[in-house]
């Protein structure tokens, strides 16, 4: 990139400028554009003109109009910043910031190569967490549509075996009239429960309730993982893990913006504005509003977010000048434990909940059968 097209003065934004804010590029698009971004700034070819190759490639027709539209704003004088800009749901305040010092200072490729590692990171940690949290509710989601199937299909054909032995009486839908007091208490609920399931009102209402419900939930539980939610911290098991991806996505930004010198107060702010709805952004509008007054930055932090250890390591990084190699420390650290967490989730808790579904499903059939085999006998006699 050109030092005419890197210190261009800031440009008004252009007409398609409300288009362009509707625009939401994936993190995998966006980890993309950062790598070809990065080796072009490295090779020193001009941007623009790369960009316009790489147009060509792109075959989704949103990330072609983002990467069109940079092109020619380029083309047009505008920095690369400025051109990103325009898409604030895809670019951060963090990403264009970062762009702003790198092109101030001449390090452009230097920024979009840890732009592009930042951003890997997040999608790394993002499929992690997904996976940790998704894994166990497909488990039990697919366990409740077994033991449904169960009661819906099964159980009724179970009544009519019964009525062969003369233990229940059923009508001609296959619906049961009256059951016999030989009849065992085991099989008696089990044949109540499918009359419930079955009946047409409660497949209907359930049905739409049911839908809407885990419907409403699935967007609910999407969102809160994308803007890591503070009821998300409330979790068992998953809560911990929330707040370490949640300091690591900080504490990497913090330090992303320090080294690049946004000032401390600005760097706080984007910090909050990245961190999500939950407590942390709370606790960083805080602290902003400490170091605005003349306080320190590591000595405002407080443990009822912060981790002990991580106070003490900024205080101390703080205290010698080295904040930006204390940040960098505490999001390896915190990296590593959201691997262990997540493995330990992924490879412990899962198969116990499958060795529980397991045991729910053998006791079930423990319940049944038993009784099968007696009416078999009387059948057979």
């Amino acid at each position: 990139m050109s030092a005419q097209e890197t210190m261009a003065p800031r440009a008004a934004p252009a007409a398609g400028s409300t288009a362009s804010s509707a625009i939401r590029l994936n993190p995998k698009q966006i980890a993309f554009f950062n790598r070809q971004l990065a080796s072009m700034a490295r090779l020193n070819m001009p941007i623009a003109r790369g960009l316009k190759v790489l147009a060509q490639e792109v075959d989704e027709p949103q990330f072609r109009a983002v990467i069109e539209s940079v092109q020619r704003d380029l083309e047009q004088g505008r920095t690369l910043q400025q051109a990103l800009a325009r898409f604030p749901r895809s670019f951060n305040p963090l990403y264009i910031e970062m762009l702003r010092a790198g092109e101030a200072t001449g390090n452009l490729a230097v920024v979009l190569d840890e732009l592009a590692a930042y951003t890997d990171l997040l999608s790394r940690v993002g499929t992690r967490l997904r996976d940790a949290v998704l894994y166990p509710l497909v488990i039990i989601g697919l366990t409740i549509g077994f033991l449904l199937l169960f009661f819906w299909f099964l159980v009724p054909q179970f009544a009519n075996f019964y009525a062969a032995a003369g233990l229940v009486q059923v009508n001609a839908a296959g619906d049961i009239l009256d059951m016999s007091p030989q009849l065992s208490g085991n099989m008696r609920r089990m044949f109540q429960v499918s009359g419930f399931l079955t009946n047409p009102l409660v497949l209907l209402f359930g049905g739409v309730f049911g839908l809407v419900g885990v419907g409403w939930g699935w967007w609910r539980l999407r969102r809160a993982l994308e803007q890591y939610d503070d009821f998300l911290f409330r979790l068992p098991l998953f809560g911990p893990l929330i707040r370490m991806a949640t300091l690591l996505k900080v504490t990497r930004t913090m330090r992303n913006l320090l080294l690049h010198g946004v000032s401390m107060v600005h760097s706080l702010r984007i910090a909050a504005g990245i961190a999500g709805n939950n407590r942390v952004r709370d606790a960083l509008e805080r602290i902003c509003g400490a170091v605005e007054e003349g306080g320190a930055f590591s000595r405002a932090l407080k443990n009822d977010v912060f981790p002990d250890t991580v106070i003490w390591k900024l205080q101390m990084g703080e205290e010698k000048g080295v904040l930006e190699e204390a940040l960098e420390e505490v999001a390896k650290e915190l990296e590593g434990d959201i691997d262990t967490a997540t493995t330990y989730v992924t490879s412990v808790v899962s198969p116990l909940l499958l060795a529980g579904v397991s045991i729910l499903l053998m006791l079930l059939m423990l319940t049944v059968y038993p009784d099968l085999i007696r009416t078999a006998t009387l059948l057979g006699t």
